[in-house]
């Protein structure tokens, strides 16, 4: 609509991520699944060019984050659980990690 100035769109945007009333278009999702696709949304715009290109401020950011959990996952390969070895559990539970195949189907719930 060309009557919508920046400021509604915007406040239409941020309604469909942050509200959990039912609307045409959106979808339904729990708080830990709007946090993992935040969390995951990063990595998957560093696969578009035109992201990485408009915005490469965010891009050096995502990379240092990336980084960050790299460096801290093969920390905790010392004996002791970390957040890296949840990570690859909760990823292979879900289908998207590298063991995948092997623990197959989905956590019957979570203790957070």
């Amino acid at each position: 609509n060309p009557a919508w100035s920046v400021a509604t769109i915007l406040t239409g945007l941020l309604s469909f991520m942050l509200e959990d009333t039912p609307t045409m278009g959106s979808i339904t999702s729990s708080a830990y699944d709007k946090r993992v696709m935040a969390r995951e949304s990063g990595e998957f715009n560093l696969k578009n060019e035109t992201f990485v290109e408009i915005f490469p401020e965010i891009v050096k950011e995502v990379k240092a984050k990336r980084t960050a959990l790299r460096t801290s996952t093969s920390s905790s390969r010392s004996g002791l659980p970390g957040m890296g070895d949840m990570e690859d559990f909760l990823n292979a539970q879900r289908g998207t990690g590298p063991g995948a195949a092997a623990a197959g189907g989905q956590l019957p719930f979570i203790f957070v």
